[in-house]
């Protein structure tokens, strides 16, 4: 039951949010010199998969996951998402949570700041595997 209503509410949060990305990253182009400069020894499929899940866990679009690099901060992010505290979210945290806790056994809640930047949790990722 649990899964079949955290898949409802992806499906949501997907249709709402799909191509609803933050003004200071539509015009961004590709960022993946930066990733591969700040991660030399990380494949670009795995800085891909990596954002492919930041992304699927924020609501963004598949194509736009290198919109993101790895100098942003998650709480940014998600302040660009929902500039008004008084917004309800789409529980972007909480996916993304589960996703890197079954991937990785990584638990975001102890690594979560203000200041958590994408690449400081994909070194975090890239350790786990090690």
């Amino acid at each position: 039951m649990a899964a079949r209503l955290r898949s409802m509410l992806q499906s949501l949060r997907s249709f709402r949010f799909a191509s609803a990305l933050p003004q200071r990253y539509l015009g961004r182009h590709c960022t993946g010199r930066q990733w591969r400069s700040a991660f030399p020894d990380a494949t670009k499929a795995d800085i891909r998969q990596f954002l492919l899940g930041f992304v699927t866990a924020f609501g963004f679009l598949d194509d736009e996951k290198l919109k993101f690099g790895p100098g942003d901060p998650l709480r940014q992010i998600y302040r660009d998402l929902y500039p008004s505290r008084c917004m309800p979210d789409g529980l972007e945290f909480e996916t993304l949570a589960a996703d890197l806790r079954t991937k990785h056994g990584i638990a975001l809640g102890d690594l979560l700041s203000d200041t958590l930047t994408l690449g400081e949790l994909f070194g975090h990722v890239q350790r786990s595997r090690a």
